[in-house]
């Protein structure tokens, strides 16, 4: 996954973060609770950095030649 993708998912979770505040505040009245969805989705794109980077990590180690020397 690149960059450009991983911030696009990142774009799409705190776009539908902001309209479930909106709803959540709007249909519930409950805006002093609604404001939990933003740390959530805080901790998913976080989560999918985290993830994207390990798997360019793995990706990254698999190309590496090894070094196979005998002693």
């Amino acid at each position: 996954m690149s960059k450009k993708s991983v911030g696009g998912i990142c774009a799409i979770i705190s776009m539908v973060s902001v309209a479930v505040f909106l709803i959540w505040g709007m249909l519930a009245h409950s805006y002093e609770h609604a404001w939990i969805v933003f740390v959530i989705s805080g901790i998913a794109c976080a989560s999918v950095s985290i993830i994207n980077r390990i798997r360019q990590e793995e990706g990254a180690d698999k190309e590496k030649p090894h070094d196979q020397t005998n002693e």
